[in-house]
Parts: C-alpha cells; structure tokens; sequence
C-alpha cells in the first residue's frame, strides 16, 4: 500500500516536469496557437527561438500577418524587464530593442462591383419606386468607453522605457528605411520619440504633467523643419479637456518628403506656409464627437503656392494663395455635423511658371448671412499671360495658331453654400445663387494664323495672320442656382473685330441679348451683326465692298446630336464682283434656316431663301431683280453633300448685250448630290414658254442642258417685241417651235450637242423691211467646234420686202464644218422676172467665199414703177450675170453683166443733166434730147458693187430717137452710179410700212 502511494506522487510530480519539459522543447510551434485566437483577425505566422526569463526575454524571429493583408517581420527582440511591461508598473522601467522591423503592404486589388440585385417577386422591375426609408439622424459610433485619461495611464504603466528599432523598413512606403527610438522620463512625466531616414526625421513629445497635456511633432527634411504639430490640453473636469492645436506646414520643405506620386507633382515647386489652428472643448471620451464643444478651426496661408502639373492644363500653372488674416470655422456641434459660423478672406494668384505676369488675381471673401455662408471674389486676368498656355501643343490645332495674346478684365462674383445647419459629414455642400459677372471693357485680343493654307476662315480670305479681339460693352453673367446644377449665361453686348495683317479693311460682328443655358442639354440664343467695308475671297477671286450679316442664332446641343436655327437671316453687299461679274445691292434673306448635326451627319431644311440683286452685270449681260429658293434641304452622307431646292424668280429684268430685254419669270427645281448640281426650270417672257433640264460639275466646270420651246404664236397684238424688247426683228405672225441640247464647255456633250427650230408661216419685220410666209424646219449639230447641217433644209419665204418686194423664195439651207452659210437651189420672183442662184454663200469667220447670181426677165417697166421716179420710164426686159464676192468687208460684185431681150424697149429720161451741164456742151445737151424719148434695140454692159454699196453700171445703148436723127442710130454710152442702200431705204421710206405689212400677212 505505500509503495503504490509513492508511485502515485512520483507520477504526479513527473508528468507535469515532463509536459513542461516537452512544451519548452516546442515553445516555437506552440507559441503561435496560444497567440492567433486573441489577435481577432491578424495572426502570427512562425516563431523561432523564443528565450524567457525573469529579466529578460528574446525571440530570434517573429512573422505576422495583419488583417488588412499587411505582412510584419521582426528580427531580434531583447526585452529587459518584461514583467513591467506585461504586468504594468507606476515606473515602468522595461526596454524594447528590435534589430530589425519590415513591414510589407497588403497588395492594392480594385474591389469587384457586386451585381445588382434581381427583382423579387415583391418588387420587380417594373413596380413602381417605393418611397425612401425615413432618413435617420446620425449615430455615434459604439466607441464604448475610450478615454483620454486611461489612454494617459496605460502609457504611463505600459510603454517601455525605452523602445529602439535599429532598422525599420517600409517596403514600397514614404520611409524605405529609417530607425526609431522611443525614450520616457518617470521624473519629468516626459516621452520623446524619433524616426529617423536618410532625408527626413519625426520628433514627437509628448508631456503629461497634472492635469494637462503637453505634446509637439516635428517633422524634418534635412536640416530644415516641413511641418511642426504642437498643442495642449488642460483637464477641465472628468469629462473633458481645453484643447488647443496648432498645425504649421512649411511647403518648400514639404515638398522633400517622400509623398505620394499625385501629391508630390503638386508641390513639387510649393512654397510659403500654411497655418491651422484647432480650439476645442475635447471630451474624455475621445470617440464620441457628439460630444465636442466650442470646435472652432483657424487656417491662414503665407504666400502658399503650389504648381499644377502640366497634364491639367497643357503647361505648368502656379497657383498662389495668401490670407491677411485667418479664416475661422466655428462648429455648433461634430455629430451632427453642424458648422456654426464661417468668416474669412484670401488672395489667390495664378500665374503660368513660363511666364513672370500673373494670369488671373483674385480676392476672396466668406462670411455668413442669415446662417448661409457667403463667398464673394473679385479680381483680375491679363490675358497677355496667356502666351505660355498657347504654346502648348494641347492650345495649338493643326490649322490655325494662336498667339501674342493682350487685353485685360475685370470680374466679381458671389456664391453662397447651403445653410450651416444643413451640412452633413461625407458629402459636399452644396453651392447655391451663383453669379459671376465679366465686367464691361474686357477685353482680349489674339494673333490668329494659318498653318494649313486654305483650311481656315483666314486663308480663305487671304489673310495670313489677323488680329481678333473681343470686347465687352455690357458685363457678361454666369449664374446657377446651384452646383451641381444648370448654369445660365448672358451678354447683352459683345464687339468683336478681325484685323487682317495684310491692311485690308477690318471685320467687326456684334453678338447682342446672347443667353446660354448649361445643362444635360446645353441651349444658346443670340443676335449676331456683323459688317465690313471690304471682303476679299482670293482662292474664289471673289472681292466684295460693304458687306453685312444679320441673324438670330438658337443652338440646343444634346448627348448624341447639335441642333442650330437662324432667324431673319440677312447677307447684304453694296458690290459683290468676281472676274468680269459684278452685282449690286445683294440681299440674301433667310426668314429661318434649321440646322442638325447627328451621327457626325449635318441636315438643313428651310422653308425659304431669297436673293434679290439691284443688279448684276457680265459682258454684254445685265440682271436685277429677286431669285427664291423654297422647300430647301441639305445633308451629307459619307461626306458627299446632297441637297435640294425649288425655286423661281421675282421682278427678274435681263438686258443683253446692252439692247435685248426680257422680263422672264423662271420657276423649277434643283438638286445637289456630291459634286454634280442637276435641275428643272420653266421659263416664261411674255408668249414665249421654254422648259429646261439641266445638270453641272462643280469640280470640272462641266454641264449640259436640254430645252424645249414650245410651238408660241405671235400676232400684232401679241408680237415677239413683247417677249423679248430690242431685238432688230420682231416676228407679228406664225409660230415658232424648238428643241435641243447644249454641253458647256460648248461641243463638251460628245457630239450630242443640237438644236432644231421649226418656223410655220412667220412674219417678221427689220427695221423698214418685212417677210412673210416664212415656213420650214432647220436642224443644227455641234460637231468639233462648229455648228453644222448634215443635210440640207429647205426653207421658204412667201415674200421679202426690201422696198422692192421679193416672192416666193426658195432655197436649202446649209451650215458646214469649214463655216459657211450656204442657200443652194436660190430661187425667187423679182420685177416679174426670176432670181435664180445654185448656190449662195456666206463665210462665218469672214473668208472670202465666190457665188453667183441669175437674175432673168427683169421688167423695166416694174422696176420703174417700183421706184415711182417722176421724170423716168421704161419697156424692155433684162437679163443680168452678178458674181458676189463675200468677206469680211461684205458683198462685193465685180464684173457683173446686163443684157435686154431683143427687141429692146423705150426709155423716157426727162431731166436727166441740169442746165449748168447742158450749157456750152452741145454733144451732151444732144443725149439729154435724145433719152427724152428714145427706143433702144440693144442695151448692154457691166456692174460693179463695191461694199460702200455706190453701185456702178456702164451700159451702152443702141437705137433711134424721134427727136434726134430719126433715120439713123444713135449710140449712147451711159456711166450710171446710185447706192443701193439709201435706194432701197428711199423705196422704203416711200410706202406705209404698217399697211403694207398687213396686206401681205392677211395675202399670205
């Protein structure tokens, strides 16, 4: 029985040695699953070589993983005194010396969006919002009962004595690597603590006598201070502590430390200081900001200025700001969120860092009105400040460069946030009643210049550098009633001007009552005028003089399209002249012109356009009057611009060649589909009516036309004269008809150019002649560069009245490619004989060209009958040989042969020589007996006309006279000289044209 017992206490006293002896043996792979389930998500990975004792503790090797993902190594721990540390003491006198601490940050991974929710079958897609829960006032935060005061005590029983990490690591942080040493005085209730890396080093202090808390951080970059951080704060009672913090930054320094890659650009170049100061009743329960009294924050900035980086504006911009004094926020309460009262004032400057002027000044002030903070600002800008910004590559297009910038403005503003009793904590405040006003005579002016020649405005009009200004006569208004929100714009009155650097005349434009709203659609409405005294377009040589726009401008633009209407649209010039064209008094008048840019594709529709022309002239061409275009649209589709248009004139007036004129009214259609302009028309001058299609080549130039004139009558109620004033023939009678086809440039249709003209018993008048009966069809072709008939085409003429009457003419008419104008098979009736010709003709250009004429059976009788001469009569019939010669110079007639029939005829000559010739020449006085009554059996000789028209004939005469030697011969030699033109004009001078005209139209 006792042996047993002694076993029993043997093992009793065994077992727990040898479980402690096997624990110690295992302390590194126990260690960590004693520790993790008190760590609440962090836990420790690996132990190794943990050493315990009663004044010192070691530990080779500790590796954590922090919840967050984080990894910490620690390497050589010596902890001297460790029953302070773990059991606390009123002087606690542990050390903590680490060899070495890294610290590796968790990985950055962008969190997933969860998906959206799928509708149940309570709520569904479809079912109407349910209206919101009843917001909740904000809750504390379950802080339970964290207070300053503890935290003051457990520091003072559990923070070592002296904590010193040798070599603290950050990998991929602002402190790659650094060391920390942390010191306590028990005597001057005193902690300092230092961290220290190669560029920078943190100084903390923290100082707890009775009652109060004394604490500065300092944090250095080299030798130099960036930031200082001291305060303090006296126990008040046992809730709470007067708190005062005072935050100094000096951002030359700052901008030294190892700062995030964002923030680092931002004060790369950072100078001068920030100031802020926090007063505060601080409650001892530290976490519970409901708790807060009598907060109240002071900020101040000393000329603190930072750079904004070049990606935000295309070049580097100092942004300065300066306080004359502190800006005070006083807070009614922290949860909730409630400020109290906002008061203060700063200067901001923005200056270009290329550049030594200021671009934007601007004093800013915050007060509280009502409980509603007020911001108000005034300033400056100097636009010549602008230059840096114009130079970088993001300013400058590839068409136009902008440069040399000048001009100054003035501006104020006001905005006021919402009312201080509204704040909340996690969202910005809202900004309300926003106005800023551009004051009048601003003023900006800018050299423009073109890169790309002929793709700008200013290439177009030939300048290759101008001068723009804008300028204001009336101040220009922003305003929004709140931010985020709409933004409403408005500018009674803006001057603008272009000044051409070549020395043509300037371009001035006015935009007036302009009003924009700024939205999720965004709208403008403005009045444009706009006027210069000369206009020049060299690439179109077009150049104009006084030339004006007005218009009122709508632009609604959306997400996906760009809408623009214009109102009462007027183009007006004095003079618009290109080459040898030359208009006057041009309006071009538009009562609206809608406009949508959807997809990258423009479309355009207005109901009407008009163009009115005082007039307009070309050579040998003068218009006036007014053209409209209605149902007008435009597009492009693939870049090819389609259009189209009806139009027609008004009061349209048309003088050609300074005598013919027409009054025509023109109506049709036209259409525009990519390079090619085609149409209809139909035109009508009195009783003349012609239709029309048409089609044109903007590129090439090229285009052909068809016409038809229908069959038009004409009588001498309704003559052609009516149609068409100041031709040399007018038609009183018959009717015409055409058709055809005509290419520009001319013989361009590839032979297909034509026209045919059918005339059914016309009568015409010229001057004091007339023809009648005129009937036939004539059919002309271009072929290479000549109009021509491929055949013959009869014509006939029922009588020509020159004064003399020519009847029943016949011939062929002919048009050939060397350019003759020829009538084969010419035959008529003359003087009751026959005019007879194989083939007459008349060269185009003028060359010389030989035909002849038979003229058989002439009665002098008629002739002298015709002619109606008093003192002269006449028997016998003629023959005569003409041989015409036709030229440039006109008809000419050389050698031309007279002949009677056998037996002859009498002629009776009275008056042939006046006395003052008879006397003293007997011979002559002898024939002048003799032709008083003389009977020729023989009449011969020749005919000369020349182009002055003084007809010459040499006839010699063979016959008796009863008054002279009536049994014998006499042989007469006569030299005989008239023109024919003053005869003819004379004959026709003699007779009454209109009744003449009359009897042979109603003969006909």
């Amino acid at each position: 029985m006792r042996r047993s017992r002694l076993r029993i206490l043997i093992a009793v006293v065994l077992i727990p040695v040898v479980a402690g002896w096997w624990a110690w043996q295992n302390r590194d792979r126990i260690a960590p699953n004693l520790v993790n389930p008190l760590l609440e998500g962090s836990r420790v990975e690996s132990i190794r070589g943990l050493e315990v004792g009663l004044s010192s503790m070691s530990l080779e090797q500790i590796t954590l993983t922090l919840e967050s993902g984080s990894k910490i190594a620690l390497r050589d721990i010596q902890l001297q005194q460790p029953l302070d540390l773990l059991f606390g003491a009123g002087e606690n006198h542990s050390r903590l010396a680490i060899a070495e601490l890294g610290y590796l940050p968790a990985p950055q991974i962008d969190a997933p969006v969860p998906p959206a929710a799928p509708a149940t079958a309570e709520t569904t897609a479809g079912d109407p919002p349910q209206p919101a829960e009843e917001t909740q006032a904000p809750r504390e935060p379950d802080s339970g009962e964290l207070r300053l005061s503890e935290l003051l005590q457990l520091l003072q029983r559990y923070l070592p004595e002296r904590i010193e990490i040798s070599d603290l690591r950050w990998l991929g942080g602002p402190i790659e690597r650094g060391r920390l040493t942390s010191t306590r005085d028990h005597r001057k209730d005193r902690i300092d603590l230092r961290l220290t890396s190669e560029q920078q080093q943190l100084r903390f202090r923290l100082h707890t006598p009775d009652r109060q808390l004394d604490i500065r951080a300092e944090l250095q970059a080299g030798k130099e201070q960036a930031a200082i951080l001291s305060g303090r704060a006296n126990r008040l009672d046992t809730t709470g502590w007067d708190t005062q913090l005072q935050l100094q930054l000096n951002l030359e320094q700052l901008r030294k430390l190892p700062l995030p890659q964002q923030v680092r650009e931002t004060v790369a170049a950072a100078t001068g200081a920030v100031n802020a100061e926090l007063n505060t009743r601080l409650p001892d329960r530290l976490l519970r900001p409901g708790e807060y009294r009598n907060t109240a924050l002071d900020l101040s900035a000393d000329a603190a200025t930072v750079t904004l980086p070049e990606a935000l504006l295309g070049a580097p911009v100092r942004v300065a700001f300066d306080t004359p004094e502190a800006t005070t926020i006083a807070f009614a309460s922290l949860l909730p969120f409630r400020p109290r009262d906002i008061a203060g004032s700063g200067r901001l400057v923005v200056t270009p860092v290329a550049g030594d002027a200021p671009l934007l000044s601007a004093d800013i002030d915050t007060e509280v009105s009502g409980g509603q903070p007020v911001i108000s600002l005034t300033g400056e800008i100097e636009f010549e400040a602008l230059t840096p910004l114009l130079e970088a590559g993001r300013w400058q297009s590839r068409a136009v460069e902008l440069s040399s910038p000048e001009g100054r403005g003035s501006f104020r503003g006001t905005a006021k946030l919402e009312p201080l009793q509204q704040f909340t904590v996690g969202s910005a405040p809202t900004v309300k009643d926003i106005e800023f006003i551009l004051l009048p005579q601003t003023r900006l002016g800018i050299e423009v210049s073109g890169r790309d020649a002929g793709a700008t405005i200013p290439d177009q009009l030939g300048w290759q550098k101008a001068t723009a200004a804008l300028e204001l006569a009336e101040a220009l208004t922003v305003t929004a009633a709140q931010w985020p929100g709409a933004i409403a714009l408005a500018a009674p009155a803006l001057e603008l001007t272009a000044q051409p650097g070549n020395g043509d005349a300037p371009v001035s434009a006015r935009v007036s009552n302009m009003t924009c709203r700024i939205d999720s659609d965004r709208t403008c409405a403005l009045e444009l005028d706009s006027e210069t005294d000369k206009l020049a377009l060299p690439a179109q040589e077009l150049t104009g003089e006084k030339v004006s726009l007005h218009s009122r401008l709508e632009i609604d633009a959306r997400k996906q399209q760009l809408g623009a209407i214009l109102l009462d649209t007027e183009i007006a010039a004095a003079t618009l002249q290109r080459q040898d064209w030359k208009l006057q008094d041009l309006h071009l008048r538009s009562p609206k012109l809608q406009c949508l840019l959807a997809a990258g594709q423009p479309h355009c529709h207005a109901a009407s356009l008009a163009i009115a022309v005082g007039d307009a002239r070309a050579p040998k061409l003068e218009t006036s009057g007014t053209i409209e275009l209605e149902a007008i649209s435009f597009t492009a589709e693939n870049g090819q611009p389609r259009a189209e248009a009806k139009y027609r004139s008004r009061d349209i007036r048309v003088l050609v060649q300074e005598q013919y004129a027409l009054d025509p009214s023109i109506r049709g259609q036209l259409e525009l589909a990519g390079d090619t302009l085609q149409g209809s028309g139909h035109l009508r001058a009195g009783t003349l009516r012609a239709n029309a299609d048409w089609r044109h080549q903007l590129e090439s130039g090229r285009g052909a036309a068809s016409f038809e004139l229908p069959s038009t009558g004409f009588s001498r109620d309704a003559p052609l004269s009516d149609s068409i004033g100041g031709l040399p023939v007018d038609l009183v009678a018959g009717s015409i008809a055409a058709r055809g086809r005509v290419s520009w440039p001319l013989g361009d249709g590839q032979g297909g150019d034509s026209i045919s003209m059918t005339l059914d018993r016309i009568a015409a008048v010229y001057g004091d002649m007339f023809a009648v009966d005129l009937s036939g069809q004539v059919t002309a072709l271009y072929r290479g560069d000549t109009w021509i008939t491929e055949s013959p085409q009869p014509l006939r003429i029922g009588s020509v009245d020159v004064g003399l009457a020519i009847d029943d003419i016949r011939f062929a008419l002919s048009l050939t490619p060397q350019g003759d104008l020829a009538l084969s098979d010419l035959s008529a009736e003359l003087l009751s004989g026959k005019l007879q010709s194989a083939g007459l003709t008349w060269n185009l250009d003028g060359k010389e060209r030989r035909s002849e004429i038979r003229l058989d059976g002439i009665s002098l009788e008629q002739l002298a009958s015709e002619t109606e001469v008093g003192n002269f009569a006449a028997s016998g019939i003629l023959d005569l040989h003409i041989p015409l010669l036709t030229g440039e110079d006109g008809v000419t007639v050389e050698q031309g042969r007279v002949e009677a029939r056998p037996p002859g005829g009498r002629l009776r000559y009275y008056g042939a020589f006046s006395p003052d010739m008879l006397s003293g020449n007997p011979q002559l006085k002898l024939i002048a007996g003799a032709l008083e009554d003389y009977n020729y059996r023989e009449l011969s000789g020749t005919l000369e006309y020349p182009p002055s028209g003084d007809m010459q004939m040499q006839l010699k005469l063979v016959g008796r006279s009863d008054s002279v030697a009536q049994d014998r011969d006499l042989v007469i030699n006569l030299n005989l000289e008239n023109n024919i033109p003053d005869m003819l004009r004379s004959l026709q001078a003699s007779r009454d044209l209109t009744g003449s005209l009359e009897e042979a139209v109603d003969n006909q």
